[in-house]
């Protein structure tokens, strides 16, 4: 994820983020671009997402991305 998040910043085009990395953006996008925790055991079930714990960290990587 955070490597991905870096590649961004490049001026070259990054690789295509792997299938973890893209569910954990829409999860993201799903929840307003935060971690919202009353949305997300709703968004899990709607994305299928059962490993929450790695989600979590994926989505901290993307909050902590740029500060």
């Amino acid at each position: 994820m955070t490597a991905w998040l870096e590649a961004l910043q490049l001026p070259i085009q990054p690789d295509p983020p792997d299938a973890a990395t893209v569910t954990a953006v829409r999860a993201w996008n799903m929840m307003g671009g935060t971690i919202d925790w009353n949305a997300l055991d709703a968004v899990c079930e709607l994305i299928g997402i059962g490993d929450v714990d790695c989600l979590l960290a994926q989505l901290e990587a993307i909050r902590n991305h740029g500060q």
